[in-house]
């Protein structure tokens, strides 16, 4: 039995859906043309949600993004990102019954483990004791045979050549436990509004675009992209096999604006 996951991320949703923008683009719109998109998708187990789901920070924009979210034919699992208020988010977004949240879940060969990588009031991210100790835990069971760990912030720079200070700062420590574990066959971040797929070891590492705005890295930073949001489907065999494609809206969101030059 295969798992069919669907990865969006990087929301930025603004208390108010009609005047609420980011780099000039429509949050809540073009996550609603993503989600409209996604509705092709056939027999999807779960959506997950990779963190920076508010840009404001607010109760009614999480509770945009449940409303907007009950609108998937399948459960919803969230986590936070460096955007988002850990204390204020869960209850607004759980509220139409549709997204939850969880430290793990068990599906058939596959367990999907969940960390928080957010540090207040910080743009980078960091595991620290408390979340590193949780993954432990988790990957000391024998049971199931694979592992997907997902989490906000990259913890590889996706662009070796320049140097990224908003990565996962503790990120030596969380490779050294995925290194105990051969279960682990992938982890999945959002954070970096870019597509990525790469590998450490046996490990496949992914990146999702947002479901707004995208950012390429250049060697001194960022600047925006003029691609289009999408996001990522994933579909895990029970032999640890991974396929996985990114689908993209068919052209830039309306009010783009391009940056010349670093973020």
């Amino acid at each position: 039995m295969s798992l069919k996951l669907l990865q969006i991320t990087d929301t930025h949703l603004f208390a108010d859906p009609d005047s609420g923008r980011l780099k000039g683009v429509n949050t809540y719109e073009s996550l609603e043309s993503v989600l409209e998109l996604a509705s092709g998708e056939k027999d999807l187990d779960f959506a997950v949600l990779t963190g920076d789901l508010s840009q404001d920070e607010t109760a009614e924009s999480y509770g945009h993004l449940g409303e907007l979210m009950s609108r998937l034919p399948c459960p919803v699992l969230y986590i936070p990102g460096n955007h988002d208020d850990t204390g204020l988010m869960h209850e607004p977004l759980t509220r139409s019954g549709r997204v939850g949240k969880s430290r793990s879940l068990t599906r058939g060969a596959w367990r999907l483990v969940f960390l928080d990588s957010r540090i207040e009031g910080r743009c980078e991210g960091a595991l620290g004791d408390t979340e590193l100790e949780a993954l432990s835990r988790e990957l000391a069971e024998t049971e199931p045979p694979n592992v997907m760990v997902f989490l906000h912030h990259n913890p590889v720079n996706i662009r070796p050549e320049r140097h990224d200070p908003m990565m996962l700062q503790d990120a030596d420590r969380f490779f050294a436990l995925l290194d105990t574990c051969k279960r682990v066959k992938a982890v999945v971040w959002g954070h970096v509004h870019e597509e990525f797929e790469s590998r450490r070891k046996d490990v496949k590492l992914y990146a999702s675009p947002s479901s707004c705005v995208q950012f390429r890295a250049t060697s001194t930073g960022l600047t925006i992209d003029d691609r289009a949001p999408g996001y990522r489907v994933f579909e895990l065999g029970d032999d640890g096999g991974i396929e996985t494609v990114v689908r993209r809206l068919p052209a830039p969101p309306p009010g783009l604006k391009l940056i010349e030059g670093d973020l």
